[in-house]
């Protein structure tokens, strides 16, 4: 009986069957993914994004499946894929929308004899029960968004999980998302979640994602897919994030396209700390707009020192890449498209000559704009983000070279 169909795979490498995109699947198929990934869309419309290295089980329920190992996440967005069921070898985790993520560890020994899972809700429900042939047991509970739970064969109970939902991939990856994602970043926003971005989720490792604040709109002319379009009043902000409390060795990017718009500076980013009323501490990268053709990179630790790029204006109306690299002794190196510019010092209020690194920040990060103290306008962004990104370390021209020059690119 057809049950599901491999509707897409990247960079996707078989053991024994070996299934093509486009090709229907049949009730009663396992098969080992051994590297790449794969999406399988079930009969009744659930989506299951696999990972290598990953082993599943087609069964006679056309909206359900076996994950013996490996990473999956499902996705239900439709009415008819609702109920998605996934069997691991100890937990029944039943989709009641819309998006979760599992990991299924065998044994290296044992195989699933002794193994665990964990199920991570991303956004939405899910009900998770013990598996009837599992063997554990442990009482039914109902998960929400954020929540997660792990089960062991050699224990009973559910217990803490040890991944994250950034561990996992929420689509088919392109070269991009897997260049940038195996550089460990903190902090990962590509903006291409839903055609309203009412939610925005985080692949890095300080949070799961953002929360809208005004009208951020989606864009498809993207520089690597999507987009987000900020009006000047709009913003995203991470509440309480994790490992963005960077005063060296970091480097923060973006893809930015300027947009008609108000002189002044312009954040991409911020996670300013107040202080009586003004930042003192944290980091911000954006532009300075000196008039409606004319901005430079910007690069602030807030209460130490304002750089500016000072080579030359940003060019306006197409996608510009902008980096800003921090080395162990907090000093920044501007890159424009990929290419190291001169930068000039623009404030001091630290008075040392070099200025010191930054000052460690745990207030809430905003996307679009900066907390800049009550009596302040603000420093809002007017244009489109794309693919912004923090690591926690310095890269080098030539990985900041690669960002900068992927092809594809749209106006």
């Amino acid at each position: 009986t057809a049950v599901a169909t491999l509707t897409a795979a990247h960079d996707a490498q078989w053991a024994a069957f070996k299934p093509r995109a486009g090709d229907t699947l049949y009730a009663g198929q396992r098969f080992t993914l051994t590297e790449g990934f794969a999406e399988i869309t079930t009969a009744g419309g659930a989506v299951a994004i696999l990972e290598a290295p990953a082993t599943i089980e087609l069964t006679d329920n056309d909206n359900a499946l076996r994950l013996h190992a490996g990473n999956l996440v499902g996705i239900c967005e439709t009415e008819s894929s609702k109920g998605f069921l996934v069997r691991t070898p100890h937990m029944d985790i039943t989709d009641l929308g819309t998006r979760f993520a599992i990991a299924v560890e065998p044994d290296a020994e044992h195989g699933e004899a002794q193994s665990a899972s964990e199920v991570i809700v991303m956004d939405g429900k899910v009900r998770v029960q013990p598996s009837p042939e599992a063997g554990v047991a442990f009482e039914p509970v109902q998960l929400s968004a954020s929540e997660s739970v792990r089960c062991e064969t050699s224990g009973r109970g559910l217990l803490p999980t040890k991944r994250a939902a950034s561990d996992f991939y929420r689509s088919i990856p392109d070269a991009y998302e897997q260049y940038v994602r195996a550089q460990d970043p903190v902090g990962y926003w590509r903006f291409e979640e839903d055609r309203a971005l009412s939610l925005i989720s985080n692949l890095g490792h300080s949070g799961d994602r953002l929360t809208r604040i005004g009208r951020v709109e989606p864009d498809p002319r993207g520089a690597v897919g999507g987009s987000a379009r900020f009006d000047g009043q709009s913003r995203v902000e991470l509440s309480a994030p994790r490992g963005l409390d960077l005063t060296h060795s970091f480097t923060i990017a973006s893809w930015v396209y300027l947009e008609p718009g108000d002189d002044g500076i312009q954040r991409v980013f911020s996670n300013g700390l107040l202080r009586n009323g003004k930042p003192k501490a944290g980091f911000g990268l954006g532009v300075d707009r000196l008039s409606t053709d004319r901005a430079y990179a910007f690069f602030t630790f807030y209460g130490i020192a304002d750089y500016r790029s000072s080579t030359a204006a940003l060019p306006t109306g197409r996608w510009v890449h902008l980096a800003v690299s921090v080395d162990r002794a907090g000093q920044p190196t501007f890159y424009i498209d990929g290419i190291a510019e001169r930068h000039q010092l623009r404030s001091n209020p630290s008075e040392q000559n070099p200025p010191p690194s930054g000052r460690p920040s745990d207030a809430d990060a905003w996307i679009a704009d900066a907390q800049v103290g009550a009596n302040s306008p603000g420093e809002a962004f007017q244009g489109r983000i794309d693919e912004l990104v923090i690591l926690p370390k310095p890269l080098s021209s030539e990985q900041i070279e690669w960002l900068a020059q992927r092809p594809g690119i749209q106006p």
